[in-house]
């Protein structure tokens, strides 16, 4: 008779099969969905982060995403060897977008030694990336900056309006006002946008 740990591992490995080898997310998804909204609400509230309703499905549409992102990439990270379960994986994941998203745009000070230590190398974080690459872009030569605009028509009207604000030097409180969005969310787009725009100039 198999243990409960077994019994998980044994679901775990067909949801993984399903999405990684078959393409197919819908167990993953059906499986893990209220466990991701329930964990970023947890998130919120460990860091007093004022978040929404809206906030919360928008970075549980994130983590989604970066887990199938790039052909199930970080999923297939995901060693069972190592003594993890595929949903305390999934937590990693979690916990990495959530400080790449909200707090290291919000105060880098703000994490703790112990939470530094959680993040894994699945997902490489720059405490000053979007600052260094607005400079990038703003000194960029004629040439890439017709690159850049041809691109940045290209990708959704949401994102392109986000990262014009900010190249603008609008802040998240401000572009968030504009839009009729939270600034969580815009934290988001911007996210999505600048990962959009790196894959069209690198193609």
């Amino acid at each position: 008779m198999k243990s409960s740990r077994e019994e998980q591992i044994q679901k775990e490995f067909e949801i993984l099969h399903k999405a990684i080898v078959e393409g197919n997310s819908e167990l993953l998804v059906a499986e893990y969905w209220k466990f991701v909204y329930y964990r970023v609400k947890k998130l919120c509230v460990k860091y007093k982060v004022t978040c929404e309703k809206e906030d919360v499905e928008e970075l549980r549409n994130e983590i989604f995403l970066r887990m199938l992102d790039n052909d199930c990439e970080k999923l297939k990270k995901y060693d069972p060897q190592k003594g993890l379960l595929l949903i305390q994986w999934i937590c990693v994941i979690i916990s990495n977008t959530f400080i790449d998203i909200i707090l290291r745009k919000k105060d880098p000070e703000s994490l703790s030694s112990k939470d530094k230590k959680t993040q894994f190398d699945e997902s490489p974080h720059i405490t000053d990336y979007y600052e260094a690459r607005r400079h990038w872009l703003t000194n960029m030569s004629v040439t890439n900056k017709l690159a850049f605009k041809e691109a940045l028509s290209s990708i959704p009207a949401i994102y392109a309006k986000v990262i014009s604000g900010y190249m603008d030097g609008k802040s998240f409180e401000n572009i968030a006002e504009e839009l009729g969005k939270s600034k969580i969310a815009v934290q988001t787009y911007k996210h999505r946008a600048f990962k959009k725009l790196k894959s069209i100039l690198n193609s």
